[in-house]
């Protein structure tokens, strides 16, 4: 679950969530708006 305050996964909690993004566009991973791009580093080393 991303927050308590959505109401179903699919939901964006407000425009801060992150999305880790392909290089066709697709979505990847989504981080909740509290998460620092630091602490998903590792994801994003393993797609390039």
């Amino acid at each position: 679950m991303i927050s308590k305050s959505v109401e179903k996964p699919s939901d964006i909690l407000w425009n801060f969530t992150k999305f880790l993004i392909s290089r066709d566009g697709g979505t990847i991973k989504r981080y909740a708006p509290v998460v620092e791009p630091k602490d998903f580093e590792q994801d994003i080393e393993a797609i390039l």
